[in-house]
């Protein structure tokens, strides 16, 4: 072959593979991201010229069209970038782009400069597993990436880890001697339906969402007084355990007020977008704070429910993503009808009653309304008495006119006053009976609801409510899916929009979320940012299948999803791993291994109280205040005290914890618990000193300590088998010789030393409670 000809043949291969490889979203975006978009893109279009949409980066710019398919020549962006000024050559202030770069550009314009939308904003498809010899969906995605990096997985844990991991997972805490020696027999299976249905479940999910729902029991800002709102809480307890499918949790949280008769409870839920702070502070403004809480609620919305970093768009248009300035007002119009107007009384506000309080109201109310039947006869009794008083006095009118038989003045004077002393003892019982209902119903959650008349909504100029630009309603981003057409431009309508099964973002970011709380890490590792900033996801069609089936095949049922990932052999994996696995995937994308990750605080807490035996298993309520140092708790301006909790409520979940934002508890806030101040969508785990001086030295956790070595000590047996006790408490495995061999050491040591065994027994405790293996979930 004529050598010219075949080294065009061989460079027209080149060149079309490389056409070929182009991705818009992989290869073109992340450039512009990086070098452009600072100068052209949301936040300014210099030159007219904005590399976030495709109707923008195509259209007429100052000096030109800004992207010309198949003409990179006549493209202002190619001239720019390839100037041969060096003062005009584009990226100004960054870092140049590379020679690669620049041709990959190029290569892309010149085959037609193809833009895709991001992947977060394209429609969710039915993504069909590869065929392979995985037992599950899921593993059939994850195995094929593994084979494509040639990575073996590990083996499977064994099944006392097992037990230990899915309790954790499934009930925020390890198993109970009872559970640990029942699930050792039973299937796997049926263990993930004990736990699914286990009361516990819905305690351990609510703690997930308080932190998106920015609970607390105070109003927030610089005063934090009380809030009554833990009624929310315990909705969120009984909706994940009765397995409330995750369209109408949202829609609840949404607009349960404007559901057709709604309940009590669909009222309640509403309080999601009440935990926004209040400013109870004299000299604020009011309209100024009441804005504040509609922008909260407006950016909660799309981080809590859609991953999206919201909040910039208040200011200017989103600086990467296609969300316009305006769009961001139109979206913050649904909220800005709401009644609230950052009051102290916090209104409105829902009466609400527990069961025990509805049951002494009856039997109250019972007895008011005798009360009042009997004040009923006694009035009309009086004012027939002081009637035929009157016609006594009267002289007779008429000659012929027979008077009636009456009775005498001292008699009459009698009953009438018996009558009137009767009447007042039957009003102070009324006014008693009424006091008690008034008692058994003080407590007042605030909740949503609309105004009758609709506010007028502007867009802020610069993000300043007190700059008001054009005049605008109720819509969706156009990046999204259409708002459907028969709903109503409310919350009720944005609830059904958010659930529609076209929108492309509320089931992937739930899917993920579910993913995130069971793995440790999300399939797109950024929770909170699912936009084109965002880590791209590890397996995106695996991702989609998830979201996919979560809408159509599980119906939105949260218990379905989480028990189909629980069933993976993904899940189910020994997370030990060799060196060679580690350090070819040390993040553990492909998921050859379970991730080993700490515990929550809440875990970190629950699983000490329930090893101890201290644990109280009382469900629902108010807040409690468990044990903490004097001086840390200050609220300088209210006068709250922390006041500990008696009876055995301070050895409540740390669920039911007292929140308050401007004092977090301090052990729990040690472990990377937030503030709730705002929206939290993903907590980043930290590794400091701190911690370990909680388990070691925190009162609390000495207490715990002394408990579980008083557990320990009783045990019946020799000092192996009180150890293989503490073990099957605290990590659902026997003690291993070497760790009883040390363990003994430690414990002959302390004995010699103090001469007391039970303290003896508290040291041993409280090493076990800082093993490595017990903070973290393997």
């Amino acid at each position: 072959m004529n050598r010219l000809l075949k080294y065009t043949l061989v460079s027209l291969s080149i060149s079309l593979s490389a056409i070929a490889d182009i991705d818009f979203n992989r290869d073109i975006r992340p450039i512009f991201n990086r070098s452009c978009t600072g100068c052209h893109g949301g936040v300014k279009k210099a030159g007219g010229l904005s590399l976030i949409t495709k109707e923008e980066a195509f259209g007429k710019t100052k000096n030109g069209i800004g992207i010309v398919p198949g003409k990179p020549q006549e493209s202002m962006l190619y001239k720019l970038i390839t100037h041969d000024d060096p003062s005009k050559r584009m990226p100004f202030e960054k870092t140049p782009l590379t020679k690669d770069e620049i041709q990959i550009i190029k290569t892309w314009i010149e085959d037609g400069a193809q833009w895709d939308e991001h992947w977060a904003y394209m429609p969710i498809k039915n993504a069909v597993p590869p065929a392979n010899p995985a037992k599950t969906a899921i593993d059939k995605f994850i195995n094929r990436e593994l084979s494509k990096q040639k990575i073996s997985p590990t083996s499977e844990a064994n099944k006392n880890t097992l037990i230990r991991r899915a309790f954790l997972d499934l009930i925020g805490m390890p198993p109970s001697q009872e559970e640990f020696l029942r699930f050792q027999q039973a299937s796997y299976e049926e263990m993930l339906d004990y736990l699914l249905e286990n009361p516990k479940f819905g305690e351990k999910w609510t703690s997930m969402w308080l932190d998106l729902a920015r609970y607390a029991d105070t109003m927030g800002y610089e005063k934090d007084p009380h809030r009554s709102i833990y009624p929310y809480r315990s909705w969120l307890i009984k909706a994940f355990n009765k397995n409330m499918p995750y369209d109408q949790f949202i829609t609840e949280q949404i607009a349960g007020d404007m559901l057709p008769k709604p309940t009590q409870d669909q009222v309640i839920a509403t309080a999601f977008h009440r935990n926004t702070q209040t400013n109870t502070e004299g000299g604020t403004d009011d309209e100024e704070f009441r804005v504040a809480a509609v922008l909260d609620r407006t950016v909660t919305t799309w981080e809590a429910l859609m991953g999206t970093s919201f909040g910039c768009v208040q200011c200017h248009s989103h600086p990467y993503d296609p969300i316009d300035h305006k769009e961001y007002y139109q979206f913050m119009s649904f909220f800005n009808n709401s009644a609230d107007s950052d009051k102290q009384n916090e209104f409105p506000t829902l009466l609400i009653q527990s069961i025990q309080e509805k049951e002494k109201t009856k039997k109250e109310q019972a007895i008011l309304n005798q009360l009042n039947k009997e004040k009923n006869q006694l009035s009309s009794k009086l004012k027939e008495l002081k009637k035929e008083k009157d016609i006594n006095k009267a002289k007779p009118t008429h000659a012929l006119t027979k008077p009636k038989e009456k009775k005498s003045a001292p008699e009459q004077k009698s009953e009438l006053q018996l009558t009137e002393e009767k009447l007042t003892e039957v009003n102070k019982k009324i006014k008693t009976s009424q006091g008690r209902i008034k008692h058994f119903s003080r407590l007042k959650i605030p909740i949503m609801k609309e105004l009758e008349k609709p506010r007028e909504s502007h867009v802020f100029i610069r993000g300043s409510w007190e700059d008001l630009g054009e005049k605008v309603s109720p819509a969706v981003p156009k990046i999204m899916n259409p708002f459907p057409k028969d709903a109503p431009k409310n919350r009720l309508g944005l609830s059904q929009w958010l659930t529609s099964p076209d929108n492309t973002l509320v089931s992937r970011v739930a899917v993920n979320r579910f993913w995130e709380q069971i793995f440790g890490y999300g399939l797109v590792e950024t929770l909170e940012d699912f936009g084109s900033q965002g880590k791209k996801p590890s397996h995106p069609e695996l991702l989609d299948y998830l979201a996919y089936k979560f809408m159509h095949t599980h119906k939105w049922s949260m218990k379905s999803l989480i028990r189909e990932i629980l069933l993976s052999d993904a899940y189910r994996r020994s997370s030990e791993a060799s060196l060679d696995l580690v350090e070819r995937d040390p993040r553990n994308q492909y998921l050859a291994r379970f991730p080993r990750v700490r515990l929550t605080p809440e875990q970190i807490r629950d699983q000490a109280l329930q090893a101890s035996g201290l644990l109280n298993e009382k469900m629902l309520g108010p807040s409690v205040m468990p044990y903490q140092p004097d001086g840390v708790w200050q609220s300088v301006y209210n006068g709250g005290k922390w006041i500990e909790s008696k009876n055995g409520d301070q050895y409540r979940r740390a669920l039911y914890t007292y929140w308050k934002r401007t004092s977090p508890y301090p052990a729990m806030e040690t472990f990377d618990m937030t503030s709730r101040e705002n929206c939290t969508t993903r907590r980043i785990r930290t590794n400091t000193p701190l911690q370990a001086l909680v388990t070691l030295n925190d009162p609390a956790f000495l207490e715990i300590a002394g408990k579980l070595g008083e557990r320990m000590n009783k045990q019946e047996g020799d000092f192996s088998a009180k150890i293989n006790h503490g073990f099957a408490l605290l990590l659902a495995r026997k003690a291993s010789n070497d760790e009883i061999i040390i363990l003994k050491e430690i414990y002959d040591d302390t004995v010699k030393n103090k001469k007391q065994a039970l303290e003896s027994w508290t040291v041993i405790a409280n090493i076990m409670l800082n093993l490595d293996e017990t903070i973290n979930k393997i």
